[in-house]
């Protein structure tokens, strides 16, 4: 397996996902829970970050986040139940989008590990969210 990424994660909590979820999560990434605290998108060396929408609980946090991460030029990875608007599926801070409700979480969470691996191998600092898709 790669290396594991460090995934900064935003919203509700690991633990409110599924297990079958969490492991997936856990498998590929070392999680660091934030909270509601965005402010952690404005540091210089984190250009993503995982954010789980958990019904609809965390809507105007996701904006917020959203709106952060376009402006400073950084991603996010959003995990969700079903609940995800579409308008915002346009975005172009998103990088990835997984839909817990419907995926195999663990091949979504491969397939947004490869891309990321992709994306920071050769030393790239930004992405393009348009080749990220999974």
């Amino acid at each position: 397996m790669a290396t594991k990424h460090v995934a900064h994660w935003l919203g509700s909590p690991v633990n409110q996902l599924p297990l079958r979820a969490q492991h997936a999560c856990n498998s590929f990434f070392t999680v660091i829970e934030h909270g509601n605290d965005v402010s952690v998108l404005s540091e210089p060396n984190i250009h993503y970050a995982v954010f789980f929408l958990h019904r609809d609980k965390c809507q105007e946090l996701l904006l917020t986040a959203l709106r952060i991460c376009a402006n400073l030029n950084k991603y996010l990875v959003v995990i969700h139940e079903g609940n995800f608007l579409n308008s915002i599926n346009r975005n172009e801070a998103i990088f990835g989008i997984i839909d817990i409700s419907k995926e195999d979480p663990h091949i979504a969470a491969s397939l947004i590990s490869e891309k990321l691996n992709l994306s920071f191998s050769s030393g790239r600092r930004s992405l393009d969210p348009m080749t990220c898709s999974p």
